[in-house]
């Protein structure tokens, strides 16, 4: 069973997509930072109360897809004591004050989501692209977009890589 150590960020308010009803956050773990996107809104106090609290926690029966945490009604998460890293602190958004502090973008990737299914869509010429999950075609003035940003910032002279979604 997979499990991950570490701390929640900036958890979002329930949002609804098409039939969907889904939150994400930022979990912070040892090595890394990873978008955690979870599809049961009665978790969400539990994940929001954690982040509030600054809590580190251990996440359990989730599945990794696409560079994601993906997580439903089974996802467990338990409380810790400690762990062996430290909690970042981590803005939950970005604005101008903070552009002075940029130091690189690391990483910067823009991509297209089915209507149907919200999978990511082929880089594809043309007005229509298929989903390659679903099957739908669809004209891609009607797909939304998403934008991923790792960039490394300098604040209070340390230096941390922060992903935007």
């Amino acid at each position: 069973m997979n499990n991950l150590t570490g701390y929640i960020h900036n958890v979002s308010p329930v949002k609804h997509s098409n039939k969907t009803r889904y939150f994400d956050m930022l979990i912070q773990t040892e090595a890394t930072k990873v978008r955690g996107v979870c599809f049961s809104s009665s978790k969400h106090l539990d994940f929001e109360r954690c982040s509030k609290q600054k809590s580190s926690v251990k996440i359990s029966n989730f599945t990794i897809k696409s560079d994601s945490v993906l997580m439903n009604a089974r996802v467990q998460i338990e409380e810790l004591k400690e762990v062996t890293f430290l909690r970042e602190e981590i803005p939950s958004t970005l604005n101008i004050s903070m552009l002075s502090n940029v130091l690189g973008v690391q990483n910067f990737m823009c991509y297209r989501q089915c209507c149907k299914c919200n999978k990511k869509l082929p880089a594809t010429p043309g007005n229509v692209v298929k989903c390659e999950t679903c099957g739908l075609r669809q004209k891609v003035s009607a797909c939304s977009s998403q934008y991923h940003l790792q960039a490394l910032l300098r604040h209070d002279d340390i230096n941390t890589t922060v992903t935007f979604f």
